[in-house]
């Protein structure tokens, strides 16, 4: 893999974004979407389109309104922010938490939090471990993750 790990065990965005390809009763042809979604989001598609209630306090998104043929379906319907982490000491001590939101066309914002330093994987983020670490990117302008723009988020 990219940075010679395997697996979706890195807060990276090589890690972190998969392609995925829906076909269907229902789904617009052709529509490529740029904003970010949880693997999750396909349960809450499944929930929507079969008209199936959501449990109280159950906040996961869904993909549907990415995926409606009408006029200005999309990203202003979608989950408002995007969660994913990991936990696994054995797996030389991951702990992370990731939240993405897009705000619009130039920005989207990933901050990435890492309670013992973030893992491996980013050359220009080198691990602070064993210190907590609180980074973020533009990653709608910096899909490499160059710039951390934490320090400017706190002003």
């Amino acid at each position: 893999g990219e940075h010679h790990w395997f697996g979706k065990k890195r807060p990276w965005e090589g890690s972190l974004r998969v392609p995925l390809l829906v076909h269907g009763r229902g789904v617009a042809a052709g529509r490529v979407v740029d904003a970010p979604v949880s693997t999750l989001d396909a349960v809450g598609l499944i929930l929507d389109r079969a008209g199936a209630p959501r449990r109280p306090g159950w906040h996961q998104g869904s993909l549907d309104p990415h995926l409606r043929p009408e006029a200005g379906a999309g990203v202003d319907d979608a989950a408002p922010v995007v969660h994913s982490g990991l936990t696994a000491p054995e797996e030389h001590g991951l702990d992370f938490r990731v939240a993405v939101r897009r705000l619009n066309a130039t920005h989207t914002i990933k901050v990435i939090c890492c309670p013992g330093g973030c893992p491996d994987g980013n050359s220009r983020a080198a691990s602070t471990a064993p210190s907590p670490q609180l980074l973020a990117f533009n990653v709608a302008r910096d899909p490499q993750e160059t710039v951390d723009i934490a320090g400017a988020l706190e002003e």
